[in-house]
C-alpha cells in the first residue's frame, strides 16, 4: 500500500499484519467493505447521516428507495433526492448551476454596462438614461453611449440607439437579461415547491395528531381515518413531482414536445 507500489497486497496479508492492531484493523476492514459496494454495479450505501445499510438494485435506472433503518429516501442511481421527471444528468447539472456563481455572470450582463471613456462597470440604478461614471465623470447615454451632451433635449429616451454600431452589445445585453429571467423563472418555483413540501411535514403531523385525539375520543377508528392520511401522501407525491419538472423544463429544447 506504500505510494506507487505495484505489488498486491491481498486482504488475509494484511489481517495477518494487523492482528496487534484491532483500530487499524477495523479501519482497513471499513474501507475494504466500501471498496467492494463502490466496484459493485448493483450495489450502494445508503446516503443518510452515519447510515450503514447496503442497497441493492438489479436495475440500473433511476430509482426511488427508501432505508429501512434511517428512512431516508433517495435515486438508487445517483444518489440524489429523488427526481422523477428529470434524468440523473440533468438534475446534477442543475444542482451545480444553482450552487455555483453560474448567475451572477449573468446578473452583472444584464443590470451592468462598462463606461464607454474608462470601462468601469457600472449599475443601473434609476430609470434615466442619463449616466455619470463616478470614476471618470463621463456622462454618456445608458442606450447607446453615446456623449451625453450630443442628445440635446432628450433626457429621459434615447432615440438615436439603434442606429450606434453599439447594438450589438446592447443585443448580448438583453440576452443576458432573458436567460437570467429564464433561470430565475425556474428556479423560484422550484425552490416554492421545496418550501411547500416542508410545510407538508408541518400538516402531516398535524394531521397524525388530530387523528389519534379522534381515536382517543373514540369518534372512529384509525383505519377510518386513514384517508386523510393518503390524501397528505398523495399531495405530497404530486408537489415532489412538481417540484422536479422545473429543471426538466428549464433544459428541455423549445419545440412541440416543451409545449406539450
Amino acid at each position: 500500500m506504500e505510494s506507487e507500489c505495484e505489488v498486491y497486497a491481498p486482504s488475509e496479508f494484511v489481517f495477518v499484519l494487523l492482528e496487534s492492531f484491532p483500530f487499524l484493523k477495523s479501519k482497513y476492514e471499513r474501507f475494504l467493505l466500501r471498496d467492494m459496494v463502490n466496484a459493485h454495479p448493483q450495489l450502494k450505501f445508503c446516503v443518510g447521516n452515519d447510515c450503514s445499510v447496503i442497497v441493492r438494485s438489479t436495475e440500473a435506472k433511476p430509482k426511488r428507495v427508501t432505508c429501512q433503518q434511517c428512512h431516508t429516501s433517495f435515486c438508487v442511481k445517483c444518489g440524489a433526492d429523488y427526481h422523477a421527471p428529470t434524468s440523473c444528468q440533468t438534475i446534477k447539472e442543475w444542482m451545480t448551476k444553482c450552487a455555483d456563481d453560474s448567475e451572477t455572470a449573468n446578473y452583472i450582463s444584464a443590470h451592468t454596462k462598462d463606461c464607454p471613456q474608462c470601462h468601469s462597470c457600472i449599475e443601473k440604478a434609476g430609470g434615466c438614461n442619463h449616466i455619470q461614471c463616478t470614476r471618470c465623470r463621463h456622462h454618456f447615454c445608458w442606450m447607446c453611449f453615446g456623449d451625453w451632451k450630443s442628445h440635446g433635449s432628450e433626457y429621459y429616451e434615447c432615440s438615436r440607439y439603434k442606429e450606434n454600431p453599439s447594438v450589438a452589445a446592447e443585443a448580448n445585453h438583453v440576452k443576458a437579461r432573458r436567460a437570467l429571467e429564464k433561470y430565475l423563472h425556474y428556479f423560484e418555483r422550484f425552490e416554492n415547491h421545496s418550501k411547500s413540501l416542508k410545510m407538508e411535514e408541518e400538516l402531516r403531523d398535524k394531521i397524525r395528531k388530530k387523528i389519534d385525539d379522534k381515536v382517543n375520543e373514540h369518534n372512529g377508528t384509525w383505519i377510518d381515518w386513514q384517508y386523510l392520511h393518503k390524501s397528505v401522501s398523495l399531495l405530497t407525491k404530486c408537489r415532489y413531482t412538481l417540484q422536479y419538472t422545473y429543471p426538466f423544463a428549464y433544459y428541455l429544447q423549445a419545440g412541440p414536445r416543451k409545449n406539450l
